[in-house]
């Protein structure tokens, strides 16, 4: 479980380049929390969004073929345009979208806005990185409503991919609408 499953590179706060090495141990535990979490399927197909280096790919990557769903692999263009992003996810019948939460921010905005229809196959997205807005979550829940389970994340690389996770469709979680 010590042996080193893999090492990433990232600058953290301090600006400095850094290698962050994560053990067997740690990463079988990580996909065995994140698979209780997220809830992955065989029939699943995950969307491998992240470049490989960085930690999110991880998450793409060992969550999804450990729970023997199918990863799929970004297209290249994929994100020319949200349009055209939303497109190729319904032609890869993509289920499930693990997105950085600054992207996933403009989906919203442009889900609320008529700009693009979220695929009738996903039924879940991660975002991860920062918070979610709550006027863009707000606008999610408009477009989209809640049948679509989605999921902010966030963790340090030190800390294998995610250390937190909120289900923002819990009710409890609902930014406060009112004027």
């Amino acid at each position: 479980p010590e042996d080193l499953a893999y090492l990433l590179h990232t600058s953290g706060s301090t600006g400095q380049p850094k290698g962050v090495e994560v053990g067997h141990g740690a990463l079988a535990h990580f996909v065995a929390g994140a698979g209780a979490r997220y809830g992955p399927q065989r029939a699943d197909r995950v969307l491998q969004f992240a470049p490989l280096h960085f930690d999110t790919s991880i998450e793409e990557i060992f969550l999804t073929l450990c729970s023997g769903a199918t990863l799929v692999i970004r297209e290249p263009d994929m994100t020319d345009s949200l349009p055209h992003f939303l497109s190729a996810c319904e032609r890869l019948a993509v289920t499930v979208l693990d997105l950085p939460t600054a992207y996933w921010h403009e989906l919203a905005y442009a889900l609320s806005t008529g700009a693009g229809t979220l695929p009738g196959t996903v039924h879940t997205v991660v975002i991860g990185g920062e918070a979610a807005l709550p006027e863009r979550t707000t606008r999610w829940r408009k477009a989209v409503g809640t049948h679509v389970r989605l999921i902010n994340t966030y963790g340090p690389t030190e800390g294998t991919v995610v250390a937190t996770a909120a289900d923002l469709n819990d009710p409890a979680l609902a930014p406060d609408d009112t004027p």
